[in-house]
């Protein structure tokens, strides 16, 4: 007769729910608006919206930057600093655990890279703590749009007449 042992099997499961809960409860700020791999172009303005969380009463700041690689080592530009945002609450009861805010007064610069990387960090100062923290979103990519960067320099004369003769057909010239 077989028997089957479930200790181990068990442990195992616990052991990985353990990690997803602990995965899944990791804090930071979450931009909403512009989604991952967006394209942004100079000269638009972008509305920057995002979630924090709320982590007690106190007075919370956010920035707003952008980052020349993924490992977010070279700061590009910084878009907004100790932006004031809604303060948390952490009495009554009905508590909201996370709020939600826009920046919408960017306008996209040009000369950056044609890929830059976001991010927002909230930084809340609480009235019954003095230790700081610092809740930074994962990096959203966006791509600037160069078309018109890349399109002007490859209109050379041959260029030129090649769009001329496609405009205008082959038959009319002949």
């Amino acid at each position: 007769m077989m028997t089957i042992s479930f200790k181990g099997t068990s442990l195992i499961l616990f052991f990985f729910s353990v990690y997803i809960l602990t995965c899944s409860a990791q804090l930071g700020t979450e931009i909403n608006s512009p989604v991952t791999n967006s394209t942004i172009e100079p000269g638009e303005k972008v509305k920057i919206e995002y979630s924090y969380q709320n982590m007690g009463s106190g007075d919370y700041t956010v920035d707003i930057d952008l980052w020349q690689d993924q490992t977010l080592t070279t700061r590009s530009l910084s878009i907004a600093s100790d932006v004031s945002v809604k303060s948390g609450n952490s009495t009554g009861t009905q508590l909201e655990f996370f709020m939600n805010a826009t920046y919408d007064n960017w306008k996209v610069p040009r000369g950056l890279n044609k890929t830059v990387y976001l991010t927002v960090t909230t930084k809340p100062t609480l009235s019954f703590s003095n230790v700081t923290m610092s809740m930074r979103s994962r990096a959203i990519i966006l791509h600037v749009n160069a078309g018109m960067k890349q399109f002007l320099p490859s209109l050379s004369p041959i260029g030129l007449f090649g769009l001329a003769l496609t405009m205008l057909g082959f038959t009319s010239l002949i």
